[in-house]
């Protein structure tokens, strides 16, 4: 580690690195990289490697989310007198993809300085080609105390199991190997246009799936073209056992791709996989040669239709920040989709002249109704416009606040009678909210007339509770919560609702409502 120094290396290393240097076969750049990567794929056999990712890894949680999820659908099926297919290994793949996303590996876009823990910005590269933990480190430079913070993009999987945090490359290298480590057959999948992801290979549906850990999607492939408008070119996939060209998985436009590949002949590619994957496969079994060569065959059989996209697949990148992203063109503009929920309230639940519903944003859900509960911030509100959940894992915070670079955020609730002999009679509101700088929150409280226009309406006081009898003798409510202001470039976070620990053993309610009704 001497171009580094051991500070910069995370502590402990539990192994070391899995090195393959052997010699190359091809005096084309493009097909040496093509080995070198084929090379590094080995690392994800390592036997030390995969023992050290199975420990890491929370088998008994996700099996527990997995049963969840399986059940409900069953149950789902059943009233629909339907045959619930899903296999059960595909579920944990999703749960996988979920926990990784969610709970264990961190995006970085700009380190903190390692000084005096400020906001760094990106200065230059240094290139250390000798370095075998880290070939490349981005230099940042601290605006306020003046100094560097190295950034080694490591490419090393034991490392990156200890520092769990990096951008694309880091984020699918440790995917893969954990896809591994649970008995998947997985693959890296290397986007010449600068993006990585995973391949996992499903034994129930026969096919690989798409799965990008940094976006939390899977089986998009075509999300990159339609919905990050990238102009594709090569898209290569590596595991231990195959090298495959998969670039026709991710565009519904093969004539417009092969104008853009352009750094080998077509059939100089195809002769390269097939040498490199024919010299691996033939140290294998011959049972599981055959085995890898017929699902290479159905592979190659699907790539010989065009694929068409559909509205899944137009969705624009979610990870790093949003001038990063902006940076790279990977916005679209149908991200963050909009809802219509509307908390319909019925006789039975207006049966005991009381109504409640609640939020905890900490685990995001919403108990309502008989306790009846519905997960995710946004899939309970009528309209939401550039409003966003924002986890703050270093402070242990979370909260509802506008999206990162807008001026303004709204958020509506509504609820609804749906029994005309029966109207509201009093309403509570609790409503948390906190503000920093300049940062304002608004909140109003109405009802529409049948012709939609506002009938009653009152602005939410300064505190965080409300009581009124205004609202007697409507048959409808409505929440409305409007985010601006703040300073500087984190103004999106001066403004915020239902503030609250992320993680916590005690589950409390920073927004409530509760209705008294009236014959």
């Amino acid at each position: 580690m001497s171009h580094l120094g051991d500070r910069f290396l995370p502590q402990p290393v539990c192994l070391e690195p899995v090195v393959h240097k052997l010699f190359q076969k091809f005096s084309n750049p493009f097909l040496r990289k093509i080995e070198d990567q084929f090379h590094h794929a080995l690392a994800y056999e390592h036997k030390d490697t995969l023992e050290n990712a199975r420990k890491i890894i929370p088998s008994t949680t996700l099996v527990q989310r997995m049963l969840k999820k399986y059940r409900n659908m069953q149950m789902a099926a059943k009233k629909e007198r339907k045959i619930c297919s899903v296999d059960t290994d595909d579920l944990i793949l999703v749960e996988l993809l979920n926990w990784f996303k969610e709970e264990f590996f961190e995006w970085v876009d700009s380190p903190d300085c390692d000084y005096c823990r400020n906001k760094t910005v990106f200065s230059h590269v240094k290139n250390n080609p000798s370095e075998r933990y880290a070939k490349r480190v981005e230099i940042f430079k601290c605006d306020v105390c003046k100094r560097e913070t190295p950034f080694p993009r490591y490419n090393d999987v034991n490392i990156l199991l200890e520092t769990r945090k990096g951008r694309c490359g880091e984020w699918a290298n440790a995917f893969t190997l954990l896809c591994r480590a649970l008995d998947f057959d997985a693959r890296l999948v290397v986007d010449e246009t600068d993006h990585v992801w995973t391949e996992v290979y499903s034994r129930h549906q026969k096919r690989w799936l798409h799965c990008d850990p940094c976006e939390n999607v899977c089986d998009s492939p075509l999300m990159y073209e339609h919905g990050w408008k990238k102009r594709l070119s090569y898209v290569i996939a590596y595991s231990p056992l195959e090298v495959q060209d998969v670039t026709w998985r991710y565009t519904s436009n093969y004539r417009e791709v092969l104008k853009r590949r352009t750094s080998c002949a077509e059939w100089e590619l195809i002769r390269a996989i097939v040498e490199l994957r024919n010299e691996r496969l033939s140290k294998c079994s011959k049972a599981k040669r055959e085995f890898v060569q017929r699902r290479i065959l159905m592979e190659l059989a699907d790539f010989l239709t065009e694929r068409q996209p559909g509205d899944e697949m137009y969705g624009g990148r979610t990870s790093g920040s949003l001038d990063w992203r902006k940076a790279r063109g990977d916005i679209s503009d149908s991200d963050w989709p909009k809802s219509s929920f509307c908390f319909k309230l019925t006789f039975p639940q207006l049966s005991k002249m009381e109504y409640s519903m609640k939020y905890t944003c900490s685990s995001d859900r919403y108990v309502y109704g008989s306790d009846l509960k519905l997960s995710q911030w946004d899939q309970a509100t009528y309209s939401q416009v550039d409003m966003m959940r924002k986890e703050e894992k270093d402070w242990n915070k979370v909260y509802l606040c506008r999206k990162e670079g807008t001026e303004r955020g709204s958020i509506v609730w509504m609820f609804r009678l749906l029994d005309t002999t029966i109207k509201i009679n009093s309403v509570y509101i609790k409503f948390q909210r906190q503000t920093f700088e300049n940062g304002n929150v608004a909140v109003r409280i109405a009802s529409n007339s049948s012709d939609n226009q506002e009938k009653v309406g009152i602005d939410f006081g300064p505190g965080n509770e409300m009581r009124s009898l205004m609202f007697q003798g409507c048959d409808n409510i409505r929440i409305e919560a409007t985010l601006s202001g703040g300073k500087g470039s984190t103004a999106w976070q001066h403004a915020q609702l239902f503030r609250q620990d992320w993680k916590t053993d005690t589950v409390q309610y920073p927004f409530e409502v509760f209705l008294t009704f009236v014959n």
